[in-house]
């Protein structure tokens, strides 16, 4: 920082390549969240520090670097709180499969009904039309797979399946 600039606090922020106008409404309600704790915590702390202290039956009176480490205790067990409450979902990895065996089923349907817009089907050529819908379901699992993985990976997601060789 310059040398007059020393009183201005900065907050850097890293944006994924697939940052989106949600993600950066979620990112300035969880920053408007926070600030609004840190105002509230100073306030809550002090006032939990002097009623322990009229409680103990003697006025103590605590320099300020004990207010500090004090307040300084009290956020790292707010932070530590919240790091174990996620915004996700439990179930994360069953809800990504979901979102991507349904994107498999719609993309099915739409290259069914392409086909029989353009009259691939007869009527006399009943095996012609599941024998379709086997190949075309095989085939669009590429897009299932990439679907769930996809989510899956904006979920932050962590417990990928690892094959090691042996």
């Amino acid at each position: 920082m310059p040398p007059n600039a020393e009183h201005v606090t900065v907050l850097r922020v890293m944006i994924r390549e697939d940052f989106s106008r949600t993600l950066a409404e979620r990112l300035v309600n969880d920053i408007q969240k926070v600030l609004h704790e840190l105002d509230t915590l100073p306030t809550r702390v002090s006032a939990k520090l002097s009623a322990t202290e009229e409680s103990e039956g003697g006025v103590h009176k605590k320099s300020a670097m004990e207010v500090q480490l004090e307040i300084t205790n009290v956020w790292k067990k707010f932070v530590a709180e919240k790091k174990k409450i996620k915004n996700v979902p439990e179930v994360q990895s069953l809800l990504a499969a979901a979102l991507g065996s349904g994107t498999q089923l719609f993309t099915l349907t739409i290259f069914i009904f392409v086909l029989a817009l353009v009259s691939v089907f007869y009527p006399y050529n009943r095996g012609a039309l599941f024998t379709t819908l086997v190949v075309i379901y095989a085939l669009t699992s590429g897009i299932a797979g990439y679907t769930a993985s996809s989510f899956y990976c904006q979920l932050e997601g962590t417990s990928w399946v690892c094959f090691h060789d042996s």
